[in-house]
């Protein structure tokens, strides 16, 4: 065998095992979820005997775009407005959550979908954040005592 063919040859291996690491990893998880399930359908039967759990339609998980959880953009949007020493734009605080969390924050949509989440995250906190027109700005600052 030539140099060429036993490098790719490693790398294959190396793969195959990652894979395969994978795989029963993920074979492990399954398993949990089949006994997690059938300890949550037998407590369904304890407080409804005529139940038919199977018939419980499953639902997906959501997916996180973003790799955020909730309430995770309030929290970051929350300590960014914390540390500011002025109040500042959505945008300006998107931009500083998406540093601070290491999000992707490279294109036009996804820049504009991330500012658009943290100003409906800071509307959700009417007592804690207060949004006051500054020119032609929209700025946002802590709520405390003036």
């Amino acid at each position: 065998m030539e140099n060429g063919s036993t490098f790719v040859l490693s790398g294959l291996r190396a793969k195959r095992a990652e894979i395969d690491g994978e795989l029963r990893a993920a074979e492990k998880h399954a398993a949990q979820l089949r006994a997690d399930l059938d300890t949550i359908d037998r407590a369904i039967l304890v407080f409804d005997p005529t139940a038919h759990p199977h018939l419980i339609r499953p639902r997906k998980p959501r997916a996180h775009k973003t790799g955020l959880r909730r309430g995770d953009l309030s929290r970051a949007a929350m300590n960014v407005i914390r540390s500011a020493t002025v109040p500042l734009t959505a945008k300006e605080i998107a931009v500083r959550v998406a540093e601070d969390r290491k999000l992707a924050f490279d294109t036009a949509s996804a820049r504009e979908a991330l500012v658009n989440r943290v100003r409906n995250a800071l509307v959700r906190h009417p007592d804690s954040v207060i949004r006051e027109k500054d020119g032609e700005r929209v700025v946002w600052r802590l709520a405390g005592p003036e």
